[in-house]
């Protein structure tokens, strides 16, 4: 298994870098995130709300948004972006504010609280793909187990096919373990 959250992202074709949004006010803030990802992610830059609706494509794969924008918050950005049909991208809130209540509302994939330093801003984008890693493991092993399920059905417990699919669901399994085990640790680092 490896610690490439490249490969987790949905969006992005096959062999292309994964693509971030930056939204951010701060434009000297902007660029020192830039430059913190440079070397894994495609990143596109937007200072305003209004930019940052505009450039929100269907390609994109994670928003790191700023809570305090100015003209348009952080919050309303995000709720405008959720409310699109084509808009599935993993979305990191970074603020100069402790979280309130609020934030629980809005449906957010990570938080961190300025100032962001690379290690953990790369560290949450990395929970985040490995999250959405295990969603797409669950579901392609409950393909496998339906799949054993009618085997079963079918009287064919010792088939080759049947030892078959039972090895790759425990591999699935095994694979969905680890990968919840890095997700939880990952939570556990400090926050800035």
């Amino acid at each position: 298994m490896t610690n490439d959250s490249s490969e987790y992202f949905q969006q992005s074709e096959a062999g292309s870098r994964p693509k971030i949004l930056i939204i951010e006010d701060d434009r000297e803030t902007a660029l020192l995130y830039q430059d913190y990802l440079r070397e894994k992610y495609e990143t596109t830059i937007t200072t305003s709300g209004k930019a940052a609706l505009e450039e929100a494509t269907a390609q994109i794969d994670i928003v790191l948004l700023d809570r305090n924008l100015p003209r348009m918050r952080g919050k309303d950005v995000l709720l405008e972006l959720k409310s699109r049909d084509d808009f599935n991208a993993r979305t990191i809130v970074l603020t100069s504010e402790d979280p309130d209540e609020e934030i629980l509302q809005l449906g957010i994939d990570g938080y961190r609280v300025k100032p962001v330093y690379q290690d953990g801003l790369v560290k949450i984008i990395e929970i985040v793909a490995k999250r959405d890693q295990i969603y797409q493991s669950l579901e392609e092993m409950f393909q496998q187990k339906a799949k054993l399920s009618v085997l079963n059905r079918l009287g064919k417990q010792g088939s080759p096919e049947y030892s078959e699919l039972q090895t790759q669901v425990e591999e699935m399994r095994n694979e969905i373990n680890q990968l919840l085990s890095e997700v939880e640790s990952g939570y556990k680092i400090k926050q800035r």
